[in-house]
């Protein structure tokens, strides 16, 4: 155990010193001059806009790609993984004033085959503009996108500040449906009510397999801070959602862009009712950073996670499952890591450290993550 620690430990100095010299080379280039070739490089996608044209006001191409590297050490035994996490190219377009189209789909051109499945592809009309501010007001949309449950589940892997999202989050992780969703805001209040397909496809739903229905309500109070409340109606036959028949959200948010202050926190309270014979889980999950720098930020995360029966919960498949796939009745978790912004979030470096224990004696350990996060 002392020398895989050693090793580790060594292993993880040798990359974050190459990491370190990474960062500020491209920093250093970033910041000479406003049209440096990093800006020139993200201004390539963005293929045509002119707010005049009636007829197609914006199009561009999208492209991320997520490369990690995990060392897991339990006592289970030592392992280490690589690979990119995430690797999606696609489209947005915003046409006739009041239309909006977003097409993601999963890619890999390392193993291949290059294509794999449609991640988002979905239309939205809305009558106050295209914009991202006047499509907030209200919108209808229809096609696939992601069920989402939770405020960390929400965000987009783009903005996620830790390398992976909490145990019970990823548990729960609801597959892309197909459906259609209506939301919009009401002063200082936020809604959305959405009915998907409860069959899971690589590409479009074919309404054969029940469904399930999501509501979201989210506030804001004062300047800084934000509530959710998430509510995730299921019946037995979707698979979607395949371990629950319901779930609840509560979530707080507070200074999510450092508008005031340097520190920020998450809050996530989470329930959910077990469908057939799966159990029913409960769990808490804290988030207070501190930005340290306008391009670092220091991150902590607290996960406890409980269920109803004595395996009715799973490792992270992100990377405690390398050892083994199992299962417990409770989980406890604690995360510390860096993230440094060379361009915002269209391009950092994430890396960190979290402890994970899973009772009765599942899983007892560690892991170590470095992440590349790009998006163009």
């Amino acid at each position: 155990m002392l020398c895989a620690i050693h090793f580790l430990i060594l292993k993880a100095i040798h990359y974050f010193k190459q990491l370190t010299i990474l960062m500020f080379t491209v920093a250093s280039v970033y910041s000479q001059e406003e049209s440096s070739l990093v800006d020139k490089l993200w201004e390539l996608p963005q293929v045509y806009e002119d707010e005049e044209n009636s007829y197609v006001q914006e199009f561009e191409f999208l492209a991320y790609a997520q490369p990690q590297v995990a060392w897991v050490d339990s006592d289970n035994g030592y392992f280490e993984d690589s690979g990119f996490r995430r690797f999606r190219i696609g489209t947005r377009t915003r046409f006739l004033r009041e239309w909006y189209m977003f097409n993601l789909i999963d890619v890999d051109p390392v193993d291949g085959p290059f294509y794999e499945n449609i991640t988002l592809s979905y239309l939205t009309w809305s009558p106050y503009g295209n914009s991202l501010s006047e499509r907030k007001k209200f919108q209808i949309s229809g096609g696939k996108q992601k069920v989402n449950f939770t405020r960390e589940f929400t965000q987009s892997p783009k903005i996620i500040k830790t390398v992976e999202r909490s145990m019970l989050v990823n548990y729960h992780f609801p597959q892309f449906a197909t459906g259609g969703w209506v939301s919009g805001s009401l002063g200082d209040n936020r809604y959305m009510v959405a009915v998907f397909s409860g069959d899971k496809e690589d590409e479009f739903s074919r309404f054969e397999d029940g469904g399930l229905c999501l509501v979201k309500l989210s506030k804001d109070i004062g300047e800084d801070w934000n509530v959710d409340l998430d509510l995730v109606l299921a019946d037995d036959e979707q698979e979607i959602i395949s371990r629950i028949n319901w779930g609840f959200s509560f979530s707080a948010e507070f200074n999510p862009d450092y508008s005031n202050g340097n520190f920020y926190f998450l809050g996530d309270l989470i329930a959910t009712i077990g469908k057939e014979n799966q159990a029913d889980t409960f769990g808490i999950v804290l988030m207070p950073t501190w930005q340290l720098h306008k391009n670092l930020e220091f991150v902590t995360r607290l996960q406890l996670a409980f269920a109803s029966e004595i395996d009715g919960l799973r490792l992270q498949k992100y990377y405690e499952r390398l050892p083994g796939d199992f299962r417990g009745e409770n989980y406890v978790a604690g995360y510390a890591g860096l993230n440094y912004f060379i361009r915002g979030h269209n391009l950092k470096v994430m890396g960190g450290l979290e402890y994970a224990k899973m009772d009765p004696d599942a899983f007892d350990g560690h892991t170590w993550f470095l992440a590349l996060r790009t998006w163009f």
